[in-house]
């Protein structure tokens, strides 16, 4: 078999990884915010609303009593320059960034405790850091309390409308009505199109996607209570059908509506808790079949998707939150089919209210962001399998590894998954924890282009399995990103 491997340090990466973790010659670094960034933030979103090639932040500010713009100086640092505060004794539970009106200035809306007031408000951008009140979204018919929205355009117009989940519960623990609730942008005004008041499934996240490919956005719901995952069809209108559940009934805490295998059709990543696995659902275009889970036995909180590894397909991060010492935060890469392995996790476990994937620095790669202080920085590097041709196990095969530091002293590492760690010659404390060594070749120096060539015989008892491809500098014992792939 004929194993092709680019290390591409110019585009992104499953590196990540705290910096007084790191090999000083490693270009991963783990960062802390310099402002008051996400002080108690619990909530947050990531955009570039000025226009400057970095993404800044919106957040809740301590004791979720108002909203706080972050502005990113283009390396990462956080300076806060708006907040917004609420009427005392209401509480917000989500925030976000869109462009209401689209006139290219990003708008903030929020979602709060609702006791006879609006849930939902619009802080419309008059440019440069200033936002003002606008259109809000009026519910007078129950309390309820945001506890996750979403944004897309529910009905085509070319304008994105707002999807709410109610929580249930306010901040002190009183039972308000369950409900989805939709609302319409009609320019001038919120227009709520749906409310499921009093929701037998009570609603833990939204998001919206399009299951069956129409063109128009469906929505998923994430339940709790040990319920079901439920979809709701799009009339193309923003009127909505109930027309799928999943057989599992567990603690959903997050959702992502997302193409997961490449075929055009929008699939779900389902995260659970209390100990329940992660989940992916396929579309079959009239529902969803489970395809794959992954046992964690942690708390999740939340989820960001995106192509971080610059591979074509979409990755999920996962916030964790039971606290120290075992809640590390997760990237699951994908293998491109739905499928994914942990490529990924946090040296530190914190407690992870919000996790998401922003480009922190303008680079071009995508950054991974939680709301405790803490950002971490991806290197730039990323080890791709761009073809795998049809060989015979044991005999020789060549690896190609492009981009390294030239001259660069490389090792290639092969593993599989039956066992937690791999030992790497030279490099004692290093643990890459992808399984036991198939195979660890000698040193290659990179030529002067920062090419290298491995020779590897792949033993005939490997052969068909799942595999693990990383590359080590073999004087820093600094770790490229992992690839999974089947040997």
């Amino acid at each position: 078999m004929l194993l092709s491997v680019a290390l591409l340090l110019g585009g992104c990466s499953s590196d990540l990884a705290p910096k007084e973790a790191a090999p000083a010659s490693s270009r991963i670094a783990e960062h802390d915010a310099a402002s008051s960034f996400l002080l108690g933030g619990y909530r947050m979103d990531v955009a570039d609303f000025d226009g400057d090639g970095d993404d800044d932040m919106v957040y809740l500010t301590a004791g979720w009593d108002g909203v706080t713009v972050a502005e990113n100086d283009g390396a990462g640092g956080f300076s806060d320059v708006f907040t917004w505060e609420i009427d005392p004794g209401d509480i917000i539970g989500a925030v976000r960034w869109m462009d209401w009106n689209n006139d290219g200035l990003l708008d903030i809306v929020y979602g709060q405790e609702h006791i006879g007031d609006e849930i939902v408000q619009l802080l419309l951008s008059t440019g440069g850091v200033s936002w003002v009140a606008s259109h809000s979204g009026a519910y007078t018919d129950h309390d309820a309390f945001v506890d996750n929205l979403d944004i897309g355009d529910c009905d085509g117009d070319g304008d994105d409308d707002i999807a709410v989940s109610n929580h249930g519960y306010d901040a002190y623990g009183y039972a308000l009505g369950y409900s989805i609730i939709m609302y319409r942008n009609d320019g001038s005004a919120m227009t709520m199109v749906l409310d499921t008041y009093w929701f037998s499934d009570p609603p833990n996240d939204v998001a919206f996607g399009d299951f069956d490919a129409d063109g128009d956005l469906d929505l998923a719901v994430a339940t709790k209570d040990n319920r079901p995952v439920l979809l709701y069809e799009n009339d193309g209108s923003c009127g909505f059908t109930e027309v799928w559940s999943s057989s599992a009934e567990e603690q959903n805490v997050a959702i992502a509506f997302v193409d997961l295998n490449g075929d055009g059709a929008d699939d779900l990543f389902v995260a659970n808790a209390d100990g329940a696995s992660h989940d992916v659902y396929l579309s079959n275009h009239v529902g969803f079949d489970l395809y794959w889970e992954a046992a964690d036995v942690s708390d999740t909180t939340s989820i960001a998707t995106a192509d971080y590894d610059g591979d074509g397909d979409i990755d999920v991060a996962v916030g964790r939150s039971s606290g120290p010492p075992s809640d590390t935060d997760i990237i699951y890469v994908n293998r491109g089919d739905g499928s994914f392995v942990e490529g990924w996790t946090s040296d530190i476990a914190e407690y992870t209210y919000q996790i998401a994937f922003a480009d922190l620095e303008g680079d071009g790669d995508l950054d991974l962001v939680t709301d405790h202080y803490r950002w971490y920085d991806n290197d730039g590097a990323s080890i791709r399998v761009d073809s795998v041709d049809p060989g015979s196990a044991g005999v020789s095969n060549d690896v190609d590894v492009m981009g390294a530091l030239a001259g660069a002293s490389l090792r290639l590492v092969i593993s599989a998954s039956d066992s937690p760690t791999v030992a790497v010659p030279g490099c004692p404390a290093l643990e890459l924890e992808q399984g036991a060594p198939v195979w660890v070749s000698a040193v290659v120096n990179a030529d002067p282009s920062g090419d290298a060539t491995f020779a590897v015989s792949i033993p005939s008892a490997a052969a068909g399995q799942w595999a693990y491809l990383t590359v080590v500098d073999a004087d820093s014992c600094a770790a490229s990103s992992t690839f999974p792939t089947r040997l």
